[in-house]
């Protein structure tokens, strides 16, 4: 009897506190007037827009950098491989090529003139080709001529190829009834293009100095014209 008197006076006494908690809680609550809780919406929905706002900027200015940085990155690339090609495709001399030409063919009886004076042969500016060399028989009853030009546009292939033309045109009418034999070498005479580089045989074998000039500028590509 006595412990379930205690028992009963035990949760008695926690119900009274449960109680107590309530009752406290809803004067609390509903002791709010109307105008106090819409003013305390309104400020809990104005710091939410506030930070949201505040992350929006954030992100905007994450954003705008962003496009910056890979802008300039972008800048920055398309630069750097133009010099990279540019130096790529200069990357040999006229002299180089026209002497490694040679020591394929096993030419003999050929010498390189002066590059000042390529121009006497061969009327070529300077905004067409900044770069150029010449290798002629040393012997003046033998006919036999190799001359590489380094281009500076695409745009002067054309010119190129006119001036080049124009000369073994030349060359031919002063051979004409007097050496068939440097007539012969004129009329098979080849050409070959492999930008910035153009190539001009016209030696007994021009088919196979091509093909040198071929390997040496570009071994294993095609060439970008033939002619």
């Amino acid at each position: 009897m006595g412990t379930a008197c205690c028992t009963f006076f035990s949760c008695h006494f926690y119900y009274n506190i449960v109680v107590a908690i309530g009752i406290h809680l809803y004067y609390n609550i509903f002791s709010l007037k109307k105008t106090d809780y819409v003013i305390c919406i309104s400020e809990v929905n104005r710091m939410a827009e506030a930070k949201l706002k505040k992350n929006n900027i954030k992100l905007t200015i994450f954003i705008v950098a962003l496009i910056l940085i890979i802008a300039a990155a972008a800048s920055w690339l398309t630069v750097y491989l133009f010099y990279q090609n540019n130096e790529t495709d200069k990357k040999f001399t006229a002299s180089f090529i026209t002497s490694e030409v040679v020591k394929k063919m096993n030419y003999e009886g050929l010498s390189e003139i002066n590059s000042s004076n390529v121009k006497n042969y061969y009327p070529i500016n300077d905004d067409i080709a900044d770069d150029s060399s010449m290798y002629i028989s040393t012997h003046a009853d033998v006919f036999n001529e190799i001359a590489c030009f380094r281009l500076n546009s695409k745009d002067d292939i054309d010119k190129l190829d006119s001036i080049i033309d124009q000369y073994i045109a030349d060359k031919a009418s002063t051979y004409q009834n007097v050496n068939e034999n440097a007539l012969s070498i004129l009329n098979t005479s080849k050409k070959s293009v492999i930008y910035p580089y153009y190539f001009v045989a016209m030696t007994t074998d021009s088919e196979a100095a091509v093909n040198a000039f071929e390997s040496i500028v570009s071994p294993g590509s095609k060439n970008s014209g033939r002619s």
